[in-house]
């Protein structure tokens, strides 16, 4: 699901909440996996933490390729909830989301024009608000494993 710039996701109150500042270079993707993974792992958080790295990366790369600017960072927050939801957030100093509502195909051989469907189908619920301060977030809300609703295999 796909909510307009207007709508952050909010279901509980937060009781855990970790983030990092990252240079905007494709190196730190790597890192705020490691960190996200670390984090994920003491939290002992009950979802599946491999796609919730997985999105972390796919916010991350966007936040690098489209949202940098000279001497800036991006920040990852992340956010378990009462409701043991996690919430992860990527915000970057560009106040713009181009084509955050097209659904994009991306072809066999493209490397790039997956991000936000993968996040999707990782049951991942997506939004985008910007920040007082300028800039943008882009937000990911995960459920944990027994709210995640049945997949047929």
């Amino acid at each position: 699901m796909i909510r307009t710039p207007a709508e952050p996701i909010v279901t509980a109150p937060v009781v855990r909440e970790w983030s990092a500042d990252y240079g905007m270079l494709y190196g730190s993707v790597g890192l705020a996996r490691v960190h996200s993974r670390q984090r994920l792992t003491v939290w002992r958080w009950d979802g599946d933490i491999e796609d919730a790295v997985l999105i972390v990366s796919e916010l991350t790369t966007n936040a690098v390729s489209h949202g940098r600017v000279a001497d800036l960072p991006m920040r990852l927050r992340l956010a378990l909830l009462e409701d043991e939801c996690l919430v992860i957030d990527v915000s970057d100093p560009v106040p713009a989301f181009p084509r955050f509502d097209e659904v994009i195909k991306a072809g066999p051989e493209d490397e790039r024009g997956r991000g936000l469907h993968l996040m999707r189908q990782f049951g991942g619920e997506v939004t985008w608000f910007l920040q007082e301060s300028g800039g943008k977030t882009v937000r990911a809300l995960l459920q944990p494993r027994e709210a995640q609703p049945f997949a047929a295999q």
